[in-house]
């Protein structure tokens, strides 16, 4: 659909008014909401809806709950192809007979008829109600453009890069001489300069290293590389992919640094990693994944945790709530209802998060909250939890071990880890059996085929900023990597010396 379903709610006490918005908008739809049949009216004059929610006594004073009944009446006459739903807070047998009753037309005067205590009852009314009544565009609303380019390269220490392109230009060739880049170096290098009075500087000189190593020393790499630049029409159509194994992670290829024209390509192209040898379950994230969610009429699930523990980030609950009102207000360019759930610090529990994340039916888990790497042993690097509701109780760890564990058999598609050193790596002799490198590789190893998540610790306001733009991008046009890089320059264009927009790694397996 075009947008989101507009349902028009009415009752005149204005403590059902602000519960029916919230649950409505939790699962998708918009709500407009008055407190009188004459205001409904007007409203049903002015604006389209799919649905009409009514309160059958909508005065206090009416003791023969006319005026609900009389709407529903006025709706029926002049706008027959609009369901109706009555809600009552004591209904009887009479209610539910006169709800199911015949008008002139052969048509039952309402759809459902449901108790206000029963409104744990209303999504599924809904679903059965509302989405037959929706009208589809002709064609989904996320396109794959035809005119990009996607650059993936294999990179691995000692071997002889992979190029491979395809979309507008098709080729695929090794590099005559192999990679020379030392990923334990870089790591050092990435770890180390973040706590450098001139991150910047620092960061530009290995990232024209990077580029040195990986395109100038490799000129199949470079010749490859301009000759899609000169396919496209913009620097954001030319996609780049990095292959390497998961210990390649730790290469900051995020600072990547073009010197001419002189720029990171993390701020000129949709960039993102790939792990080889992980099998992700499911699809990640992408036009062709939402569009077929617009198929099945079926809605985004989206998961949003706050987890403010000590020591307090005051932006943690600030960054979910407005990703809330983002995220239900985002509706131009959506081609799918948006469903949320938000769960707020007070209700993050350790034991709570962890019976929504086993075997959880979600699309999208986004994390705002304390994460920790763990040097000595990364497969215990963790996100944190309080023990009890209210903020009591102990702050307990949530392993990269423990969520592989209650990620593999969920629906998740992707994973945003809003918290320190999400993305954080190990090295690959610190493996065990079954340990991980950091808690992004715990999570692609439970088969969710993409997670974001940052090297550095980043600021409140720039996190949140970063969260928006990218939600902002993504609703619109559905590719991850695109959405990060509008999300990078809506934070590095007014200001380069924030670290958040060159931070984040994201990776997608393909």
């Amino acid at each position: 659909m075009a947008g989101m379903a507009r349902i028009l709610f009415v009752d005149d006490v204005a403590d059902w008014r602000r519960l029916l918005i919230g649950l409505l908008c939790d699962h998708g739809y918009e709500v407009k909401a008055v407190e009188s049949r004459e205001k409904a009216q007007q409203a049903l004059k002015e604006e389209s809806f799919v649905l009409a929610i009514l309160d059958k006594r909508l005065d206090e004073t009416d003791e023969r709950d006319a005026e609900g009944l009389m709407l529903a009446r006025y709706i029926s006459d002049n706008y027959p192809q609009m369901p109706v739903i009555i809600l009552t807070g004591y209904g009887t047998q009479e209610d539910i007979a006169l709800a199911q009753k015949l008008d002139t037309r052969g048509r039952r005067l309402a759809a459902a008829f449901l108790e206000k205590a029963h409104l744990d009852e209303l999504p599924g009314v809904l679903a059965e109600i509302v989405r037959p009544q929706i009208v589809r565009p002709l064609r989904p609303l996320f396109s794959t453009p035809q005119d990009v380019c996607t650059l993936t390269l294999s990179l691995e220490p000692k071997q002889r890069i992979l190029v491979r392109a395809r979309g507008l230009d098709t080729f695929t060739h090794n590099s005559a001489n192999p990679l020379s880049i030392e990923p334990a170096v870089y790591s050092r290098y990435a770890d180390n300069i973040r706590q450098t009075y001139d991150w910047r500087f620092d960061s530009k000189e290995i990232g024209k290293q990077l580029y040195k190593k990986i395109f100038e020393e490799h000129k199949e790499v470079l010749i490859g590389y301009h000759r899609l630049l000169g396919k496209v029409k913009k620097e954001y159509l030319l996609h780049l992919c990095f292959e390497s194994s998961r210990d390649f992670l730790r290469v900051p290829l995020e600072f990547a640094f073009d010197p001419d024209p002189g720029e990171y390509l993390a701020l000129k192209h949709p960039l993102s990693r790939f792990v080889e040898g992980v099998h992700a379950g499911r699809p990640p994230l992408s036009p062709e994944f939402l569009n077929d969610l617009w198929d099945r009429r079926e809605a985004l699930k989206v998961l949003l945790i706050a987890s403010n523990t000590k020591p307090r980030i005051d932006g943690v609950d600030e960054e979910i709530k407005a990703l809330v009102l983002s995220l239900r207000k985002a509706k131009e360019g959506v081609g799918v209802l948006c469903q949320l759930k938000h769960i707020p610090t007070e209700q993050a529990t350790y034991e709570r998060v962890k019976e929504e994340l086993r075997e959880c039916k979600y699309h999208i888990i986004h994390y705002a909250g304390h994460g920790r790497y763990n040097d000595q042993s990364p497969e215990k690097s963790s996100l944190f939890f309080w023990e009890k509701e209210n903020c009591q109780g102990k702050i307990k760890p949530m392993t990269a071990s423990t969520l592989k564990l209650l990620l593999e058999n969920s629906d998740v598609s992707f994973i945003y880890l809003s918290c320190c050193s999400g993305s954080k790596s190990g090295d690959s002799v610190q493996l065990l059996d079954d340990d991980f490198l950091g808690i992004a590789d715990g999570v692609i190893y439970a088969g969710v085929p993409a997670v974001l998540g940052f090297r550095w610790p980043v600021s409140d306001k720039s996190a949140k900023q970063l969260a928006l733009a990218f939600y902002k991008s993504l609703l619109r046009q559905g590719n991850l990597d695109l959405a990060l890089l509008h999300a990078r320059r809506e934070v590095a264009i007014p200001n380069k010396d924030d670290p958040t927009w060159i931070s984040p790694i994201l990776i997608v397996q393909r």
